[in-house]
């Protein structure tokens, strides 16, 4: 067939006095943005017709392709670490060329242990050639999971090293949500101080210092849980209530400025 007219999602194909679509995703293996980038109008194809519903003839040009992806798998194991070239950035990952034709999806919780990440821009920039792990190759959806965070190492080893309970440490805040505040406890640690904690008056901002200390530690759902230091008695009683009483807090009423 010959290329007549293209526009954003396809190219319409002449098949001898017929005209089919030939979908964007349909036109190579690799992701292709819109079909100027790799097709020319009078340019001659061999395609291949995916389906004719009524006067709609479907078109591929990647059917007339190997599949990319089935030689891929024969190489890449799960567990492998591989060199790609990052392509697209979402808010919940990264798309990155493991080989022409073949990409993976880092999803953003594996981007960093060292940080929450909220979205990919925040470390990655398209074109950068990145270090991953292979965590899934599935060969059914033909999905590859890939992960940066894999390759880190893992703070949480040596925990007890780094940090001592009910001991005052300096921290800077990272991020907050509507029911805590993430504060940087060191390089890697991030301590959770519930919202419900925090005074009206106390303004929490990115890039804060503030002294807190760290009241639980978590190893199996990697969970620090950080207060002020300078508790009341009542909170300090309700601190060390065993786990299966009531634990809760009041909301603390604003401090002195000499506190």
């Amino acid at each position: 067939g010959k290329v007549m007219r293209m526009t954003s999602f396809g190219a319409f194909v002449d098949l001898d006095g017929i005209e089919g679509l030939m979908h964007v995703s349909e036109i190579s293996w690799q992701h292709v943005l819109k079909p100027q980038d790799i097709l020319k109008v009078g340019q001659e194809l061999e395609v291949k017709i995916l389906s004719i519903k009524g006067d709609k003839i479907a078109l591929s040009l990647k059917a007339m392709q190997d599949n990319p992806f089935i030689q891929a798998i024969q190489e890449i194991k799960e567990g492998d670490e591989v060199n790609c070239r990052v392509l697209r950035l979402h808010n919940f990952g990264a798309f990155a060329e493991l080989k022409p034709g073949v990409e993976g999806l880092i999803p953003v919780s594996e981007m960093s242990r060292n940080r929450n990440i909220a979205h990919p821009r925040e470390i990655l920039k398209e074109g950068d050639y990145v270090q991953v792990q292979v965590l899934r190759i599935d060969a059914d959806t033909q999905k590859i999971s890939l992960s940066l965070k894999a390759l880190q190492p893992d703070p949480w080893e040596n925990i007890e090293s780094v940090i001592t309970l009910e001991q005052p440490f300096e921290g800077t805040i990272e991020s907050s949500t509507n029911f805590v505040i993430f504060v940087t406890i060191s390089d890697g640690i991030t301590g959770l101080l519930p919202r419900s904690r925090v005074c009206k008056t106390d303004e929490m901002k990115s890039g804060d210092k503030v002294t807190l200390m760290v009241t639980a530690i978590d190893r199996d759902s990697h969970r620090i849980t950080l207060d002020y230091i300078d508790r009341t008695p009542e909170e300090e009683a309700a601190a060390n209530r065993p786990r299966n009483e009531d634990r809760s807090f009041t909301p603390r009423e604003p401090r002195d400025s000499g506190r």
